[in-house]
């Protein structure tokens, strides 16, 4: 099922009870066929005889020739009424690429995996412990400097504070109305996560804060992170790899339904804007090969008012 906000969970919802409209009277007018014409119920003898091949003259009627063939043609031009709107509403309202909400990226299929390309930097928060807005990041000389506010350190006496990322930790310091510490591995490369935690004196640790940064040219495997509320753009392409050639895919975002035929030697783009955080599945919907099933990737939509795109 879509996403209510999408314009295609009132097309589902139209599909489906058509759908069973049409199907209750099927089955109503079989149940009935099958019912009166059984075997045995007609009993009279001078029944007509018919030749195979040969459609009786006296059982013609034109009315119900043209009920059935004007009826279905009705609601068929109405369901690609509907279906066709749908497509003209993304299609004619497809983001400025140049715009500032607009989250670019490259999407390569192979045989069997996908492939996220970031294109540009993505920052984002997630909250722990610490209240949000108490532990702020700043770019600093050496590196990504955090405060923690005094009000967080009230609520840890006796604790040691401290930043981790990549290995790399750093104990803050005491300042003015808040603790500093300055991580110079933070926002470098790759996709970083830095850690911010409260120490008691029996080692044990309380998480406050993390925060991520995805550099622009970060590739990742089968998992991407996407900013919430932004127009997102693909850019996608088909690629071989090893002795498997490029081949047909289908990017289909479950959560947002609409699917994207990815062609070798082609490059097609798709678009969507996430309007709720959380994990949502990406599938292959075009037949790929042995082991399509497989073929899977997670999507992580992150709030965008915690960190949001940097």
């Amino acid at each position: 099922m879509p996403a209510e906000y999408t314009v295609f969970a009132s097309l589902y919802a139209e599909f489906i009870f058509l759908s069973i409209l049409v199907a209750l009277f099927v089955f109503a007018w079989l149940t009935y066929t099958v019912l009166v014409h059984r075997q045995g119920v007609n009993q009279n003898p001078n029944l007509e005889k018919l030749t195979p091949g040969t459609f009786p003259k006296e059982r013609d009627n034109l009315k119900a020739e043209i009920t059935w063939f004007i009826g279905p043609i009705i609601l068929i031009g109405y369901l690609t009424f509907l279906a066709w709107g749908s497509t003209v509403t993304m299609w004619a309202n497809q983001p400025d690429p140049n715009a500032a909400n607009t989250f670019d990226m490259d999407i390569t299929a192979y045989q069997w995996f996908w492939e996220f390309e970031y294109n540009e930097d993505m920052t984002w928060d997630e909250t722990h412990a610490a209240p949000q807005g108490t532990i702020t990041y700043t770019n600093g000389t050496e590196g990504v400097t955090v405060f923690i506010w005094e009000s967080v350190r009230d609520e840890f006496p006796g604790h040691t504070f401290q930043a981790e990322a990549g290995g790399d930790v750093v104990e803050f310091i005491d300042g003015s109305g808040m603790v500093s510490g300055e991580s110079s591995n933070h926002r470098k490369s790759g996709h970083s996560v830095l850690t911010v935690s409260a120490i008691n004196s029996n080692g044990d640790e309380t998480i406050l804060g993390v925060q991520h940064h995805v550099a622009a040219g970060f590739t990742s495997i089968n998992e991407v992170w996407l900013p919430n509320e932004m127009d997102i753009v693909w850019h996608m392409n088909s690629m071989p790899i090893d002795d498997n050639p490029a081949v047909l895919h289908s990017a289909f975002p479950i959560e947002y339904a609409n699917k994207e035929d990815i062609v070798p030697n082609i490059e097609t783009t798709m678009f969507f804007t996430p309007q709720d955080v959380g994990d949502f599945e990406m599938v292959c919907a075009e037949y790929c090969g042995q082991q399509h099933s497989v073929m899977v990737a997670t999507m992580h939509v992150v709030d965008s008012t915690q960190g949001g795109v940097a």
